[in-house]
């Protein structure tokens, strides 16, 4: 490993992740995987078995605030998913690698506050067409950044597809039960990323 890369690998981890090694890209990692997979399990549980409002009407049921509520773990793990793979990849992901983070992270964050917003209200808004900017806009920097590792050893191309078709599928305008498909591509990169620690 080049030493820019090194270095560059360092200060990208500890601008979100707070420390310059793999093993505090890790302590982050894990946990945010892992709210991931309990975000698919709990987002498939409120769609199938409860009952909620439409879009764009004060919410009615308490299962309204779970399914709004839900969102920010979405968003927030996400986020953390996407550092730490591009941090672990040290630089290997290349030019596509580092646009795929930052423009998977701009609609992260705006999606978040949507989130937080419509607990407030106690109401699912989507402020106009923001909600399907941000869903295009995650779908391509995800993108990006798995085209960028597609070359790199860091993880398999399958794992690779899995996490992108769980996120475009399960994400923030998936269908119901679809979640589980990116619960089901969390697992999957825990475990290969776990194999090559």
């Amino acid at each position: 490993m080049s030493t820019v890369t090194a270095t560059t690998s360092r200060s990208s981890t500890r601008s979100l992740l707070g420390g310059g090694d793999r093993r505090s890209v890790h302590l982050w990692l894990y946990p945010a995987l892992a709210i991931g997979v309990l975000w698919g399990i709990a987002l498939t549980y409120v769609e199938l078995a409860t009952t909620t409002t439409q879009d764009g009407h004060s919410f009615q049921h308490a299962a309204d605030y779970w399914l709004t509520g839900l969102g920010i773990p979405l968003c927030l793990s996400g986020l953390v998913i996407v550092h730490a793979v591009h941090t672990l990849a040290a630089g290997r992901d290349g030019r596509r690698g580092r646009w795929g983070v930052w423009v998977f992270t701009a609609p992260a964050l705006v999606f978040t506050a949507l989130f937080i917003d419509g607990l407030v209200q106690a109401e699912a808004s989507s402020w106009g067409p923001t909600y399907l900017l941000c869903v295009l806009a995650t779908d391509v920097g995800l993108g990006l950044l798995v085209a960028g590792l597609w070359r790199s050893d860091l993880l398999p191309r399958k794992v690779l597809t899995l996490w992108w078709v769980g996120w475009f599928l399960g994400g923030p305008l998936g269908p119901p039960a679809a979640p589980l498909l990116l619960a089901s591509a969390y697992v999957a990169l825990a475990v290969q990323l776990r194999r090559s620690a």
